[in-house]
């Protein structure tokens, strides 16, 4: 049974793959919820509002001082991210400007009104040591956006220095959920499984990576809040597997796919990347509750009755191979006819004039 709760959290970028999990969790537990999108997103759920929020603009941001006023807590997810523009100092101004000028301005607004605050970031900002990555260890910032968010984490950390409200970052690995529109290797792997292509894995899939489940986020953002936690963490799932376990793991869930696994004879990169969570489990009480298996049978259940799962209008995701078809068939199709050369109507031909002499 649901249990409602009085706290209204704020949570920006709830359209967002993390953004979503962490709302679609939220609104489980029986939060209130205010949700900020860029987009034209409406609201299906009686717990939620939407307010619109660009990054870009300072306006927008002041805008929203009445609602972290009118809010518990507020979860700062949303972030102007990579679309595959050549990297620039033109372009990191923009990235600047969103996810790290946008950050301070949010945290002033909750230093002025006393709101906990939780900042979503990623663990690829650190660097790695001896394959082990604590909190402590450099930054390993890689392109304007890692820049403009190892930018914004500083200044999150100089309000934890100040202790002045309860302030936190969650450096998140490689989060995984329901929204599958991004080219990470999950959703990667979903998309071919649907149309049975083969999955590619380099030399033998050895590779590892630490997947988290976005409800896992979810549970670690209300951690962070109900206990006033102030400090920075890593928040992960219980296990690292292997692409080529990742692989086979997403074709048994599916067997009726005729997707195959080709192995491609390629350098991999085996180092480990293990981002220990011990401090969040001593100070937060942080202990994940969705392992891979758990995790993609909740995403195949979204897949199959997405209306359970319904929190925002519209969906923006294909939800069965039917669909997915159709709109490739409907893109094949314009594609063809825009290449198509024109053709007079055989009908009614008009008759040749004599040329009179």
């Amino acid at each position: 049974m649901q249990v409602v709760t009085e706290k209204k959290i704020l949570v920006t970028g709830c359209d967002g793959l993390v953004g979503h999990g962490i709302t679609y969790y939220l609104l489980n537990k029986g939060f209130s919820v205010t949700g900020t999108s860029r987009n034209n997103t409406e609201s299906a759920h009686p717990n939620l509002s939407i307010v619109k929020l660009d990054l870009l603009s300072g306006e927008s941001i002041a805008n929203l001082e009445s609602f972290v006023a009118s809010s518990d807590a507020v979860i700062h997810n949303a972030a102007k991210i990579p679309k595959g523009e050549k990297e620039s100092m033109d372009v990191f101004n923009e990235y600047f400007q969103a996810n790290t000028i946008g950050t301070f301005r949010l945290l002033q607004l909750c230093e002025k009104y006393s709101r906990p605050f939780v900042y979503i970031s990623g663990t690829r900002l650190s660097s790695l040591k001896e394959n082990i990555t604590p909190e402590e260890v450099p930054y390993n910032n890689k392109s304007c956006y890692d820049t403009s968010k190892l930018c914004a984490e500083l200044i999150c950390n100089q309000y934890i220095l100040q202790k002045t409200f309860p302030c936190s970052i969650l450096r998140i690995s490689a989060p995984y959920g329901y929204l599958n529109t991004s080219n990470a290797v999950i959703p990667l792997f979903l998309k071919k499984i649907q149309l049975s292509e083969e999955l590619v894995l380099y030399g033998k899939g050895e590779r590892e990576q630490t997947f988290t489940f976005v409800q896992d986020i979810g549970m670690a953002c209300q951690l962070a809040i109900e206990k006033q936690i102030t400090g920075v963490f890593n928040i992960t799932g219980g296990e690292s597997v292997s692409m080529k376990h990742l692989a086979e793991s997403i074709i048994k869930l599916f067997p009726e796919t005729r997707t195959q696994i080709k192995y491609i004879e390629k350098k991999e990169d085996l180092n480990r990347n293990n981002y220990p969570i011990d401090k969040a489990k001593k100070v937060m009480g942080y202990s994940p509750v969705f392992n891979l298996a758990k995790g993609l049978n909740e995403i195949k259940e979204y897949m199959t009755n997405p209306e359970k799962f319904r929190i925002l209008q519209p969906l923006y995701l294909f939800q069965n191979l039917t669909q997915l078809q159709k709109a490739q068939r409907m893109l094949s199709l314009k594609n063809l006819q825009q290449f198509q050369p024109k053709q007079e109507s055989p009908q009614n031909p008009k008759p040749r004039r004599r040329k009179m002499r």
